[in-house]
């Protein structure tokens, strides 16, 4: 999905160099919430901050992506 950041094209997801979570992971992250788990223990888990965390099961990051 091509969006805009100042004008420029970026990647988003996994397609982004920078990404540290791949689809799989963000369906397990998804999973494993709805299984009761901490968004702290998914921090640990998949090595990202907890508002990343946040925003993945908020759906305000991965929005596209099917469960």
């Amino acid at each position: 999905m091509a969006m805009t950041q100042r004008g420029r094209p970026f990647k988003t997801g996994a397609s982004n160099p920078a990404a540290k979570l791949t689809a799989d992971d963000v369906r397990r992250m998804r999973q494993l919430r709805r299984k009761g788990w901490s968004t702290i223990q998914l921090c640990i888990e998949f090595g990202v901050c907890r508002e990343h965390v946040s925003h993945i099961i908020n759906r305000h990051l991965w929005a596209w992506l099917d469960d």
